[in-house]
This record gives C-alpha cells, structure tokens and sequence, in this order.
C-alpha cells in the first residue's frame, strides 16, 4: 500500500521534494501517516481535499485479505 501512494504522490509533487511515508498496522486497520513540507501541503491535499479524498477511495478498494480499513493522514513537515 505504501509503494502505491508514494506512486500517486510522486507523481503530483516535484521529484526533489523529501517525503515521508510510514505505515502501521494495528487491529487489523493500516494507517499511513504522510508528511510534507508546509509549501507542497496543497499539493498533495488538492482543491477543497480532492486528492486526499481520491487516495484515500484507491487505498480501501485495494485492500488485502487481512486488512480491514486503510486510514490516510496527511501532516505538515516541521522546518
């Protein structure tokens, strides 16, 4: 899961910029923290959170046998 939305990522943010993406999963939910730099925030998050929304819906339709519900959160990198 975490190869499929650092792929999505990539993509809409410019190559140089450092993100980073961990995944842990706990009772059989996965939860995914993203953390960006303040100025590539909209970016990712896109207009009134479409982006976010968007890989968030691929992330639950993709889910494996053993994992119930993918949660996505987004946070700012601190400078």
């Amino acid at each position: 899961m975490v190869k499929l939305i650092s792929y999505i990522i990539d993509n809409i943010v410019d190559e140089s910029v450092n993100i980073d993406i961990e995944s842990k999963k706990e009772s059989g939910n996965e939860e995914i923290t993203i953390t960006v730099p303040e100025e590539h925030m909209g970016k990712v998050i896109g207009k009134n959170g479409r982006i976010a929304k968007a890989m968030r819906l691929i992330a639950n339709s993709k889910l494996s046998t053993e994992t119930k519900k993918v949660y996505i959160n987004i946070v700012a990198k601190e400078s």
